[in-house]
């Protein structure tokens, strides 16, 4: 499993003076990479603040609090990344 993040700083970012960070994750399983991929993005954005924005259309509302979706995924005591996903989503 491999896990690619890019990370855009105030001055390259698409909306000026805001970070961006993009991952993607690469394994054998669909659902793997997609909760790896959330999860990432979730977890920088509870270290430095604000929402996420989700520009794929993955989650229920396209602006999400990173502190809320982080306590929804461990609140589930879900542990199959299917589910999970699932979870994040709903």
């Amino acid at each position: 499993m491999s896990a690619q993040v890019m990370v855009m700083g105030p001055e390259h970012a698409e909306i000026p003076g805001r970070w961006s960070v993009f991952a993607a994750a690469h394994s054998r399983g669909v659902e793997l990479d997609e909760l790896l991929s959330l999860v990432i993005v979730i977890a920088a954005r509870v270290v430095h603040g604000g929402p996420v924005v989700d520009e794929s259309g993955r989650l229920k509302q396209r602006v999400n609090e990173s502190g809320e979706l982080m306590l929804k995924m461990v609140r589930s005591g879900e542990r199959e990344p299917a589910r999970l996903v699932e979870c994040l989503k709903s």
